[in-house]
């Protein structure tokens, strides 16, 4: 039975890809529609994320973690979910992640359209 798992769990693997990691300097623009990320000089939009679409958001709650802040997104079904990663200063990683628990909120309630 082990090793239909662990074969499962390749076939999985295989089929999700290698993971995409880049560093660069951008903005997040959290609003009530959707979260947008903008390069870092804020002239071009390089993702957006309809709130619809976001299944998870959470901060870094461990020590090794404090400043992280990720989302999990379903933007598109070629591309799968996605979880995006953000460092940000400690301090406002529990204004932001408020901010997203009220909209989620507000969607939760159908208040959003």
């Amino acid at each position: 039975m082990a090793v239909c798992r662990d074969s499962l769990r390749q076939l999985k693997f295989q089929k999700l890809g290698s993971p995409s990691v880049e560093n660069k300097f951008v903005d997040l623009n959290v609003a009530l529609k959707a979260f947008t990320i903008i390069d870092g000089d804020g002239v071009r939009i390089l993702e957006h994320h309809p709130i619809d679409v976001i299944s998870f958001a959470s901060p870094g709650r461990e020590e090794a973690l404090k400043g992280v802040l990720c989302f999990v997104s379903n933007v598109s079904t070629e591309m799968g979910r996605r979880c995006v990663v953000f460092m940000e200063e400690d301090k406002n990683i529990e204004f932001i992640m408020d901010t997203m628990s009220k909209i989620f909120h507000l969607k939760n309630q159908g208040l959003l359209v």
